[in-house]
């Protein structure tokens, strides 16, 4: 059979079919070419046209069996005539738009010609566009098979279209992957193709980093290094994507290889950051940390002294560099010495690139006219942790609990998650804030400016780069940290929010911003949501006689000696096992606790290791199977310590300086009790065994914290946010000039707390704002005066109002009065005598009413939350507390004379007040 073509003369019928083809009359056209053959039947073409119309019409066994015909007795090229005119026809339906007729045909172009590449990277194309996802896995694997044996030949640019039609509408499938592996195991074909492909891969790698799963991601990101092997932001998105699938260990070449690259000290120091990380997060591997971390200061340290220019996002990563020194050491003027170093050197130089943004706020903040407060006040909280989150599961009880009337409260939220907790939070507040979709920290500021926020609460601290920013920009008048870590360091934020326990008096020297105490605890929650157990001892072969410790914290907190003291009190415990469990590479952890145990002399078998739990509410709910939980140190738990209190479950925690090692001390405090509460890791060892070997001692002390829940401060969500809305009104009320630090070396003043008369030579101190009272405050903290900065305290009926027990309170208060006094400077105080009190209600001859107004006195009149007597004093006892508070002078006198009040008040002809003088 001849396989020419069309002659040369072209004839009418051919004009005439053409003409019929492309109107799409494939059937007359059809017809032409049949009536060709039966003149002409040696042409073959005629049978390729005609079979390809016949396909056309739907046709498809027809189309097929006129070539299969004409293929018998057919040559090569005449096949190659037939792939010529397929493919052409293909490519004119797909630009007609016709894409599943360019798929049919390219389908049967397919079985023609297997080794295709061209055409079947074609049909890929055409699968993606028709969603036919199942047609392309076969196909696909056709070409690699195809690619594999020989490279072929086909059109390196159509395979690039190819790639990026898929990074862009299937970057998850499996085949897009496989794809790209392809395109870069062929990377040597030339260095325009190496070039093309890098920008293909290249402008996508940034999406598929950010929305794929980290371990699909990965992928992509290590077939990138296989063309540029020293990119530095590359291995850096390989080793974070690691670390963000929990396999941290693997991550540490990655970083490793990105150190070996890195030229510049800000390249430098996020390698470190980044060895750090991995090494903490995989548990086991603490002296690593400890050499990177030391290796990271030091290169941060070099940056600040040369002052070198420094790109925006390495600014605000470093500043989320520095809590790995709270994790690795209780070092607290030295971490926050270098947080301020960090915080001042990133926040002048983001200050200067956005000045005219900061010139803005301030100016905005100036013009604000609000020098007599009329609420309400505006509050912003921002956060990225709004959902299920430590943050978001201890943030909303202050939300739902704010006075809405008072204060206006905004929630600025980082992220979108909807579930539970965060659905509450937005419905709790006055204006919800979604900005989970403004990435840059600049426009987050210019929201919360817009809004005229006047005192915006960071929640996460250094764990989060864009807040770090956005607090330095300044978009309020006034800035706090809160709940989330400890104090950054950034100079633009005014105070850090605390309680009398959680930070030692010292820390105020070493403190960037003021510490705000509040009266009690810095932290209250109303409880917590439990599920039902699902862990039991049979299921961990423990027996049921046994007494079991736990220890549930993540890898970053697992330091070395602290696991020891753990292993010597199980070693000292018979039948005592150990149970670990939380966030960290499970070998590494595994291997840690192992030989440490070895080391101790404790038998393997007392370890147990579990698994985390479906959801928050079971690990709380399983909590139950511990009989003491066993906290770590330098950084304790928070949220852990949260929850097994409210579990109600003895809790041994070692105390030490910083904010991370004084969390579980002051959430016990304020749970009601001390038991468990260690200041060496002697006395950490000692109520370990303690509590293991004394069944009625963990009994009482699990009933103390059950009734706690009654009244105790860690679970009064309501008078915590009366005291933290009364700090707000406070900075507010001071950053208005209503109330001006008083510094030591000044004339010192005269303060009255609790006073109620005005008088030239006094200033009054009180918690409630009224015309006379010249500073608000709660008298738990003068932090408003400095050391040795009050000449005379006097405070007639106030100190009873204190807590004995819960927190020490009441020694705390007399040690923050002992602090801002004079050397020199007295302190006169009167409270009602309780001996005398005892002797009056005792008399057989008193009535009923005599005895109530008594009582009364005793107790307090109760009107309000602060007309709550709480302590019961005389002399000898009053003396106790001044000595433990530094006083060592003092004296009970008569009267004061001084101020109309109780002071000089006297029932049945005694005088009912102690009126005590105590000198520093």
């Amino acid at each position: 059979m001849a396989g020419k073509g069309f002659s040369a003369q072209e004839s009418n019928w051919k004009k005439q079919a053409q003409n019929f083809w492309q109107q799409g009359k494939y059937g007359r056209a059809a017809e032409l070419y049949e009536q060709a053959i039966a003149k002409e039947p040696k042409i073959i073409s005629y049978y390729w046209n005609l079979g390809l119309l016949l396909l056309l019409q739907g046709e498809e066994g027809e189309a097929q069996a006129t070539w299969v015909i004409a293929m018998t007795e057919s040559e090569a090229n005449d096949i190659e005539l037939l792939v010529q005119i397929i493919g052409k026809e293909a490519s004119r339906q797909a630009s007609l738009g016709n894409e599943q007729m360019a798929w049919v045909l390219r389908q049967n172009l397919k079985e023609i010609d297997l080794e295709n590449v061209n055409n079947l990277l074609e049909l890929v194309q055409l699968s993606v566009k028709l969603q036919l996802m199942a047609e392309i896995e076969p196909i696909w694997s056709q070409i690699t098979a195809i690619l594999s044996e020989s490279k072929g030949n086909f059109d390196t640019n159509l395979l690039l279209q190819v790639l990026q039609q898929l990074l862009e509408e299937q970057p998850g499938k499996s085949q897009t992957l496989a794809l790209a592996t392809t395109c870069v195991d062929l990377v040597d074909i030339s260095s325009d193709y190496a070039q093309a492909l890098t920008k293909v891969l290249f402008q996508r790698i940034d999406f598929l980093v950010q929305s794929l799963n980290p371990l699909v991601a990965v992928k992509f990101v290590e077939l990138c290094l296989k063309i540029q092997p020293q990119n530095i932001a590359l291995l850096a998105n390989a080793t974070n994507l690691y670390q963000n699938s929990g396999r941290y260990l693997e991550s540490i070449k990655y970083a490793q290889e990105q150190l070996k690259y890195a030229q510049s000290l800000v390249d430098q120091i996020a390698a470190y950051y980044l060895l750090v990380r991995g090494f903490m997060k995989a548990g086991g591997h603490w002296q690593e940390a400890q050499e990177n971390y030391q290796q990271m200061q030091q290169k941060m340290e070099l940056l600040i002294e040369k002052g070198d220019d420094v790109p925006e996002n390495h600014l605000l990563n470093l500043m989320i560099t520095v809590p790995f020194s709270n994790y690795l050491a209780d070092t607290p003027k030295n971490s926050h010495e270098f947080r301020s170093q960090i915080g001042s050197f990133c926040q002048a130089r983001l200050q200067q690139k956005y000045q005219k943004q900061v010139n803005k706020f301030k100016t905005a903040h100036a013009n604000r006219e609000r020098d007599n407060l009329q609420p309400p006040l505006r509050i912003g909280y921002i956060s990225n942790c709004f959902y299920r989150h430590s943050v978001g599961w201890l943030v909303r009880w202050l939300l739902q609990q704010h006075d809405k009337n008072n204060f206006q409260i905004y929630a600025y939220s980082l992220t979108k998650i909807k579930d539970d907790v965060q659905q509450g939070i937005a419905q709790s507040v006055s204006q919800w804030r979604d900005l989970s979709l403004t990435s840059h920290f600049a426009a987050i500021a210019e929201c919360i400016a817009e809004d005229e926020i006047d005192i915006l609460v960071d929640l996460d601290s250094v764990t989060d780069s864009r807040i770090c920013g956005v607090m330095a920009l300044q978009p309020a008048p006034i800035q706090v940290t809160w709940l989330g870590s400890d104090a950054s360091g950034i100079p633009a934020i005014d105070y850090f929010i605390a309680d009398p326990q959680v930070l030692p008096s010292s820390a105020k020297d070493y403190y960037a911003a003021k510490i705000w105490r509040l009266p009690q605890s810095y932290i209250a929650v109303t409880g917590f949501e439990t599920g039902v157990p699902t862990l039991r001892r049979e299921h961990l072969n423990i027996p049921d006689d046994a007494v079991v410790y736990l220890s549930a914290q993540s890898a970053y907190k697992r330091n070395p000696d602290t696991a020891r003291l753990q292993m010597r009190i199980l070693k000292a415990v018979p039948n005592s096992y150990f149970c670990i469990k939380g966030w960290a590479e499970e070998e590494a952890i595994r291997n840690f606790f192992t030989q440490i145990a070895k080391e101790e002399g404790v038998a393997t078998n007392r370890l147990r290791f579990l698994g985390r739990d479906a959801s928050e509410m079971l690990h709380r709910a399983n909590l139950s199977l511990a009989d003491v939980v066993l906290d770590t140190y330098p950084y304790n738990g928070a949220t852990t310590t949260l929850e097994t209190l409210w579990m109600a479950i003895p809790l041994v925690t070692q105390v030490g300086e910083q904010f991370a090692a004084r969390n579980s001390y002051t959430m016990m405090l304020n749970a009601g009790i001390s038991e468990g509460i260690a200041w060496t890791e002697q006395e950490y060892v000692e109520w370990g065994i303690r509590f293991g070997g004394e069944a009625k001692l963990r009994q009482e002390v699990s009933w103390k914290m059950r009734q706690g829940k009654q009244n105790a401060p860690l679970w009064n969500t309501k008078s915590f946010t009366q005291q933290m809305e009364q700090a707000y009104v406070q900075m507010w009320h001071k950053s208005r000039g209503g109330q001006q630090e008083i510094s030591a070396g000044a004339p010192g003043i005269k303060l009255h707390i609790g006073g109620k008369e005005a008088h030239p030579e006094w200033k009054i101190f009180d918690i409630e704002s009224r015309p006379e009272v010249d500073f608000v405050g709660n008298a738990a903290d003068l932090s408003q005066f400095t050391d040795n900065s009050i000449q005379e305290i006097y405070a007639s009926h106030v100190l009873e109002h204190f807590y004995y027990g819960l927190g020490n309170e009441l020694i705390l208060v007399l040690k923050e009065w002992y602090r801002v006094l004079q050397p020199g400077g007295k302190l006169m105080i009167s409270v009602p005598n309780l001996q005398i009190l005892c002797q009056l209600y005792s008399q057989a001859e008193l009535s009923v009413q005599e005895k109530y107004h008594l009582m009364r006195i005793i107790f307090g009149g109760q009107t309000n939350e602060y007309d709550v007597h709480r302590a019961g004093l005389d002399f000898d006892i009053i003396q106790l507390y001044l000595n433990q508070s530094g006083f060592k002078q003092y004296q009970q006198v008569e009267e004061f004379n001084l101020f109309s009040d109780c002071s000089n008040l006297r029932l049945f002809g005694k005088l009912i007040s102690l009126n005590v003088v105590a000198v520093k």
